[in-house]
């Protein structure tokens, strides 16, 4: 008995084989990649029993024959995650994730995906947002004001000069233009950077369970 959503239930699944294990997860996956990418998963038909035998004896169109802009390199991929056989797809979720990764990082003459922009390095967003003007000049506000209030309470205090807290003024409203234009050029140098354009590393294996159709959550 085969038991699974039948859109996106394997060969092996759809012929009810008692062996079946993580490997029709893998098929399932590329059938969801398939149907994001066309608008429309790579089988149809008007019945359960027709889609079950269409997962058994036809040959998927390949992605970029629906939708030519998808690179030869992804639709490489996917259409290896829809084969027949088991034995001929990516073996473990972790297979498949590197390759995406390897096709998706331009030094190894992959792909950036299309649509989308490149994802800058944390360093890179957080060197952005510490040099925002706002939180430079808040920042230095509060310094200011604990360098003058300490300023005035050694002058009371200790009898000090009132240069010194003359002074103090003066250096931190001299400073204050010094500090905002190394806000400035900071964060224009990180914007300047060059984006990275990566996956998230996830180590989330594939489910080993043998009966859903599709992955985590399918049924």
């Amino acid at each position: 008995m085969a038991l699974g959503t039948p859109a996106y239930m394997a060969p092996e699944q759809a012929a009810a084989d008692p062996h079946v294990d993580h490997r029709a997860d893998i098929y399932a996956t590329g059938i969801l990649a398939y149907e994001m990418l066309t608008g429309q998963p790579p089988f149809t038909a008007p019945t359960a029993q027709g889609l079950l035998a269409a997962h058994i004896t036809q040959v998927p169109e390949p992605v970029s024959a629906r939708r030519p802009a998808v690179p030869a390199v992804l639709n490489g991929l996917l259409m290896r995650c829809l084969e027949k056989r088991p034995a001929d797809r990516w073996q473990s979720a972790a297979e498949l994730l590197g390759q995406l990764e390897a096709a998706a990082t331009p030094s190894t003459g992959g792909l950036t995906p299309t649509g989308t922009t490149p994802a800058i390095s944390s360093g890179t967003e957080q060197a952005i947002r510490q040099s925002h003007p706002v939180r430079v000049a808040v920042l230095f506000g509060v310094a200011a004001v604990l360098v003058i209030g300490l300023a005035f309470v050694l002058v009371r205090a200790l009898g000090l000069p009132d240069w010194v807290l003359y002074g103090a003024v003066g250096l931190m409203a001299a400073g204050l233009p010094i500090i905002a234009l190394t806000g400035h050029f900071e964060r224009r140098r990180a914007e300047a950077r060059p984006p990275v354009a990566s996956f998230r590393r996830r180590r989330e294996g594939c489910s080993t369970g043998s009966r859903g159709g599709r992955p985590s959550g399918a049924g």
